[in-house]
């Protein structure tokens, strides 16, 4: 997924509140795969409380059940 890929290096660099938007994208799209969440962990990992959270929900409500 392309999209995490971008969300990874938008944590990389330093840009929080952009790879949080970018990978709750991915997460709400109903497209993300199993061998992909590691991607969205390492996301959420790397971005602040506030965003992860938000991310981390999302990811839960749509693939956690």
């Amino acid at each position: 997924m392309a999209s995490l890929d971008l969300s990874l290096a938008l944590v990389a660099a330093d840009k929080p509140d952009e790879a949080a938007g970018v990978a709750l994208t991915v997460v709400t799209s109903g497209n993300l795969v199993p061998s992909h969440y590691w991607r969205v962990a390492e996301v959420v990992s790397g971005i602040e409380d506030r965003d992860a959270s938000v991310v981390h929900e999302a990811f839960w409500d749509t693939y956690q059940h």
